[in-house]
């Protein structure tokens, strides 16, 4: 994966589309979130799936992460990129510990163990190619505190 800088280090906004199959209002994702439980509470907050058929081997999700959950370190065989829409914490992938607040973007790559933790009420975005695990079965995850 790389990038390029623009040449003017960012491109002026010149419209912005009233609707996109790719635009997801935040006060749809929090109302969601409010319905939402967690799946599995010891390694996950609750969390919603954002729909987006236009890329069926991307998976989309937004979690909230209030400090009092405990996030139990798993792994799996899907790659995550996560984005903080807000609030911080810390993230600890294999042995190293990454500090995060509202902007950055943590990425844990396939079969590394992670966790969570939440040191302000969070929501994380997700972006992660497990669905293409899963569709071609290439799909495992491991939920262990003795990771």
């Amino acid at each position: 994966m790389f990038f390029e800088e623009h040449p003017d280090n960012t491109k002026k906004i010149t419209s912005v589309a009233a609707a996109s199959r790719f635009r997801f209002s935040r006060d749809s994702i929090l109302t969601e979130l409010d319905k939402a439980k967690a799946i599995l509470p010891e390694t996950h907050g609750p969390r919603v799936t954002l729909e987006a058929p236009d890329m069926p081997t991307m998976g989309l999700t937004v979690e909230s992460w209030p400090v009092e959950i405990k996030h139990g370190r798993h792994r799996s065989t899907a790659n995550r990129i996560f984005v903080v829409m807000e609030g911080s914490g810390q993230t600890k992938i294999g042995s190293e510990t990454f500090a995060w607040r509202r902007g950055d973007t943590i990425v844990v790559p396939t079969w590394s163990d992670f966790s969570h933790r939440a040191i302000s009420d969070a929501l994380l975005f997700c972006l992660s190619d497990e669905p293409l695990m899963r569709a071609f079965k290439y799909y495992r995850s491991e939920y262990c505190e003795s990771l």
